[in-house]
């Protein structure tokens, strides 16, 4: 009798664990999961563009999301470092090449360069895709506007 009432017991642990296993499953970035940017968001706010670097470097292995590789070239741009700038805002375009901050931010860079057509072909691509205005077209109008040649 104790037998069958351990097998029964066994039987029943075993079945809520089947049925349990799906409740426990992680999100991770095969699943789809977009990365919680707040603390790199917070890092960029506070101007500790080196932390934000810091936090978002391996974010880069685990997810292709236009918003990690945009604020990696933000943080790298803010930092001096041009050419990092570039490329990471060049990996967002290629994951969305129609994802507006890094078109805007893109831009900015352009004009760091002293390369004020190719930010105005960024403002192009801007208007055409904001025809009803946004605030990356407007940002990127106005750094244009107030642009001045640097050596």
């Amino acid at each position: 009798m104790k037998t069958s009432f351990i097998a029964s017991v066994i039987a029943t642990l075993l079945f809520a664990l089947t049925w349990a296993a799906p409740v426990l499953a992680v999100d991770n970035a095969a699943s789809g999961g977009r990365p919680d940017l707040a603390l790199v968001r917070a890092k960029i706010d506070a101007k500790d563009y080196a932390a934000a670097i810091t936090l978002l470097t391996p974010m880069t292995a685990q997810y292709q999301d236009p918003d990690v590789f945009n604020l990696l070239g933000f943080s790298y741009r803010k930092s001096g470092d041009l050419k990092s700038a570039a490329t990471y805002y060049g990996k967002a375009l290629d994951v969305d090449p129609t994802f507006k901050p890094a078109i805007e931010y893109q831009g900015e860079l352009f004009l760091q360069m002293n390369d004020v057509d190719k930010a105005k072909a960024n403002l192009a691509k801007l208007v055409n895709l904001c025809p009803t205005g946004c605030e990356e077209k407007d940002d990127l109008e106005k750094s244009i506007a107030a642009y001045t040649p640097t050596n």
